[in-house]
């Protein structure tokens, strides 16, 4: 006996399946292969890899720091809002520790 959802001649999902798979598009994936230069006269395949290697660690290095002074710099920039909610808040808090009235319980000069 056959089982019939494996030979679906309408070619639309079986009934085993959780669901239709549908190619949507491919991903673009970056090229990681490395890029070597011409061997210059003398130079090993050893020496010729090293040197593609460093520039390559050259270039990400300083892609890093340049990534990383953007962070600081995105940091260090004021934020206006912050700063006038935190003035607004002093002011609130200083305005609540204001004693009300006309000072009667401070004693001035040693009297009461």
């Amino acid at each position: 006996m056959a089982d019939q959802s494996l030979s679906n001649p309408r070619g639309d999902c079986s009934e085993r399946a959780n669901g239709c798979l549908t190619f949507v598009e491919y991903r673009e994936v970056e090229d990681s292969r490395l890029h070597i230069e011409p061997k210059q006269p003398g130079q090993s395949s050893l020496g010729q890899l090293q040197a593609a290697a460093a520039k390559v660690e050259a270039q990400a290095r300083a892609d890093r720091q340049q990534q990383r002074q953007q962070a600081l710099q995105t940091m260090n920039e004021p934020n206006v809002q912050k700063i006038q909610a935190a003035r607004q808040y002093a002011a609130e808090v200083l305005h609540a520790r204001k004693p009300r009235g006309g000072g009667a319980y401070i004693i001035r000069n040693g009297e009461e």
